[in-house]
């Protein structure tokens, strides 16, 4: 792959981490209770706009990680690998999950401290849950290149079915099962993602299929949380086929660069760890003025929860320990680190 290539599919598929996170932002504003939301569930076309995109959101992210991957395998020092995710990702999930719940459940909503908030912490439930299952991604991932299980494509379509069956009938008991539930959730569109560089899935064929079959499934989406028939569950051969089809045409056919975008994108690190913080933030700011207007608020605190982290990620830039800790860079990283630093994260 030459450095213009690589260049050039960095670009698009920082757009594609930059819808990702509007995605995400706009989906905790309109679901989440004030101050990080303004639930408006059952009283507002915006959440029939975020639940039919909930088959994309994570799948797409999901999809891109392991795009990203794809283009920067595993060769060798397996140890050095896990031990650089553990620091890219749980290292920063445990700083932003702990802000989360001292700051804004316990502090913000008051609610009453109790021992159970530990496994909240070191098990998340709110997004940070994908940073842990794309861990746990990882190292499988790393295994099976060890066996050289992924690399041809009858090998892989085993492997690929087999993150099928089991997403589609495993489920791990308990709530201190570090996310392994979400991991086998996630793991057949990382899957996707990963095959779709690796053997060069792409073409007329690939996206005219691809579009079909997620315009046509989305319209049903649609129409389900319409209330004109039942809706399946993420858990489905329905939202496999929508979160997929959706992935790949944005990641792989569209190639869209658009530098708004693609500035949110090589943000979307710090957007996903912190942008609670300042939809919260930007709450307190709407309420002190006064604004009441549903639509205005939506826009409000999606801004906010976009931009805010953005800023941050800049400041955050200009200091190692901050680098470190709060995004999980390694301390000699300098901040002209920033592009790579990103794919490494998260694909």
């Amino acid at each position: 792959m030459t450095a213009d290539h690589a260049t050039n599919r960095d670009s698009y598929v920082d757009t594609a981490r930059g819808i990702f996170c509007i995605l995400l932002v706009l989906y905790h504003v309109v679901v989440f209770d004030a101050p990080e939301g303004l639930n408006l569930k059952g009283t507002s076309i915006w959440h029939v706009i975020v639940d039919a995109l909930i088959y994309v959101r994570m799948p797409l992210f999901a999809f891109v990680s392991g795009y990203v991957y794809g283009g920067r395998p595993i060769l060798s020092g397996g140890k050095q690998f896990v031990l650089g995710k553990m620091r890219r990702l749980l290292l920063p999930m445990l700083v932003a999950n702990t802000g989360f719940v001292l700051i804004l459940v316990h502090g913000v909503h008051g609610k009453v401290w109790n021992w159970n908030d530990l496994l909240l912490i070191v098990s998340p439930y709110y997004n940070y849950w994908f940073l842990e299952a794309l861990f746990i991604i990882f190292v499988v991932t790393l295994v099976l290149e060890k066996l050289g299980l992924l690399a041809n494509g009858f090998r892989f379509l085993i492997v690929w079915a087999g993150s099928i069956a089991a997403q589609r009938w495993i489920i791990v008991p308990g709530i201190f099962n570090f996310n392994l539930n979400g991991a086998i959730y996630i793991f057949p569109y990382f899957l996707c993602g990963l095959a779709c560089i690796r053997f060069r899935i792409k073409g007329n064929y690939f996206f005219i299929s691809a579009l079909a079959v997620f315009v046509s499934i989305m319209l049903l989406v649609v129409a389900g949380l319409l209330g004109y028939f039942h809706v399946a569950g993420r858990i489905s051969t329905m939202s496999l086929l929508l979160g997929i089809s959706g992935a790949y045409l944005v990641v792989v056919e569209l190639e869209w660069r658009n530098e708004v975008l693609m500035s949110i994108g090589r943000s979307s690190y710090a957007i996903f760890l912190y942008h609670m913080f300042f939809t919260s933030a930007t709450w307190f700011l709407a309420y002190s003025f006064h604004v009441h207007g549903i639509n205005t608020l939506v826009v409000m605190l999606t801004i906010g929860g976009i931009v805010g982290p953005l800023l941050a990620d800049k400041i955050i830039r200009r200091f190692a320990i901050a680098r470190t800790v709060l995004l999980g860079e390694r301390w000699t990283a300098s901040s002209s680190d920033k592009r790579s630093a990103s794919a490494v994260a998260l694909g």
